[in-house]
C-alpha cells in the first residue's frame, strides 16, 4: 500500500520520516550476512549522495579530450568534487561531519581529488583521518540512534536463536540420512524436509526472522511502503518527467532501499529528460553516481583503511569498508 497522507488521505511521494539514508540502510537493507544497525560502504556512499543533494558538496563532470594511439579523439569524463564554504558544519549530525572530513583528507586547493586517492594516502597524515572519522562517523551514527537503547529497533536475539536452529536442523538431517541408510528408507523424507527448513533459517536475512520492536516494525512499515510506491505507484500513475525528478531528488534512497536496479535501464534518460536546474544538488548526486560515483568510493574506502596511516595497533574495519561491530546492533 502507497503511503496516505493524513489530512487528504493521497499517495505521497517524500519519505515518510527525515531518517538519514545511511541509517536506513542501516536497518532495511538485505543479505544473508547482513546484521540489522550494521553499516557498510552502501551506508556511507548513500551519505555523501545526501551531501550533495544538500548542497554541502559540490560536483563536476569534466570532459578531458584525448587522442589514442592509432589517432581516434574521444573523451574521458572526470569527476571533480569541493566542499561548498556558504555551507556550515554546525547545521550537521557529527557522523555527517565525518564523512565530510573522510573526503576533506583528499582536498588540495580546495578541490577533493577523488582520482588521485592512492597517490594521497601514501601521506600518513592523510591516511589517519580518513581512517579516523571513517571509524567515528560509525560509532557517531550509532551513538545518535541507538545511544539511549541500542535495542530500539531492532533486539537480534530472537533471529540469532533461529538461526541456530537452522544449522541444528542441517546437521539432524546429516544424522537421519545416515540413519536412512542403515534402518528405514522413509527417514531419507524427514531427512530432506529438515534439510529444507535449516537452510531456509540459515539463508534468510536477519530483518526477517523477527525481533522488531514496536517503534522499528512502524518504522520499517512506513519505509516498505515509500519503497513499494517508488517501484510500482510512481511508475503507473505520474508522467516521465515527474517520475524522473523525484528519481533525482530521492536517489540517495532509492539506493539505501536497494531498488536502482529496477530502474537501472533509464538512469542517464532520467538526468537528461530532467527539467531540474543544472545548479541543483540533486542533480549533481545523480550525476556522481552515474559517471561511476560509487565504485570510485569503494575503491577510495579501501585504499583509505589499509593504507599505512592508523597510529593504533588494532583496526575495527576491513578494507571492504564494513564496521566491525563492537556494540549495540
Amino acid at each position: 500500500m502507497p503511503i496516505k497522507n493524513q489530512e487528504n488521505d493521497y499517495p505521497t511521494e517524500k519519505p515518510p520520516t527525515n531518517h538519514p539514508p545511511g541509517l536506513i540502510h542501516c536497518l532495511f537493507s538485505g543479505g544473508i550476512n547482513k546484521t540489522v544497525g550494521e553499516t557498510n560502504i552502501v551506508s556511507f556512499y548513500t551519505t555523501i549522495l545526501d551531501l550533495i543533494s544538500r548542497k554541502y558538496l559540490r560536483v563536476k563532470i569534466k570532459t578531458v579530450w584525448y587522442k589514442r594511439e592509432y589517432g581516434d579523439i574521444i573523451p574521458k569524463y572526470e569527476i571533480t568534487m569541493k566542499r561548498n564554504a556558504r555551507r556550515h558544519y554546525k547545521e550537521l549530525n557529527k557522523f555527517e561531519v565525518n564523512v565530510l572530513s573522510c573526503l576533506t583528507s583528499l582536498e588540495i586547493h580546495g578541490i577533493i581529488d577523488l582520482l588521485n586517492y592512492e597517490e594521497l594516502f601514501k601521506k600518513r597524515v592523510r591516511a589517519n583521518k580518513f581512517q579516523r572519522n571513517y571509524k567515528e562517523w560509525s560509532e557517531n551514527i550509532h551513538k545518535k540512534y541507538f545511544e539511549d537503547n541500542e535495542f530500539k529497533y531492532f533486539n537480534p536475539n530472537k533471529s540469532d536463536k533461529l538461526k541456530t536452529l537452522g544449522m541444528i536442523l542441517m546437521l539432524i538431517m546429516i544424522f537421519t540420512l545416515i540413519l536412512a541408510m542403515v534402518i528405514e528408507a522413509w527417514l531419507i523424507s524427514i531427512s530432506f524436509l529438515t534439510f529444507i527448513s535449516g537452510i531456509f533459517l540459515v539463508l534468510s536475512p536477519q530483518k526477517d526472522l523477527g525481533g522488531w520492536s514496536e517503534e522499528g516494525m512502524e518504522l520499517k512499515e512506513k519505509w516498505e511502503d515509500f519503497k513499494y510506491y517508488l517501484i510500482k505507484d510512481l511508475r503507473k500513475t505520474r508522467g516521465k518527467n515527474r517520475f524522473n525528478n523525484l528519481w533525482n531528488q530521492y536517489l540517495q534512497y532509492v539506493i539505501a532501499l536497494e531498488i536502482g536496479e529496477t530502474f537501472n535501464i533509464n538512469l542517464i534518460e532520467n538526468i537528461k529528460n530532467s527539467n531540474m536546474k543544472e545548479t541543483s544538488g540533486y542533480l549533481e548526486a545523480n550525476l556522481f553516481d552515474q559517471y561511476g560515483g560509487f565504485d570510485l568510493i569503494k575503491k577510495i574506502v579501501k585504499e583509505g583503511l589499509k593504507a599505512d596511516g592508523s597510529y593504533e595497533s588494532k583496526k575495527r574495519y576491513n578494507t571492504s569498508g564494513n564496521f566491525v561491530p563492537g556494540y549495540g546492533i
